[in-house]
């Protein structure tokens, strides 16, 4: 009887980006009736946004860290002179490897 308002609050708590809160109520539903295939699949996407939201943090993080140290890569190769750069990568090397900032 209950199994339908709990699920609908799992729904709401998902688009509301509170993943763990939807999942713990998938599960509450489920322990209230466990024949319902769509409480199934509201659990299972709300693990995979959980999961996916979970990595796009994690590159989203790994690209500013990439981006923070190209920026200084090109603070770096601007201070230096140019026969340092070009005895160490050739001329035709140094133009393709320096970074235009």
């Amino acid at each position: 009887m209950w199994e339908p308002t709990v699920v609908n609050l799992a729904h709401a708590y998902r688009k509301l980006k509170i993943y763990h809160e939807a999942i713990s109520c998938y599960e509450r539903a489920l322990m209230l009736s466990n024949r319902s295939l769509s409480t199934y699949a509201g659990l299972a996407y709300t693990y995979h946004l959980q999961i996916f939201t979970v990595a796009f943090k994690k590159l989203l993080e790994s690209m500013v860290a990439n981006l923070f140290l190209l920026g200084r890569l090109c603070r770096i190769t601007s201070l230096l002179p140019l026969h340092i750069i070009t005895r160490h990568c050739g001329r035709s090397q140094m133009i393709s490897f320096v970074p235009k900032c």
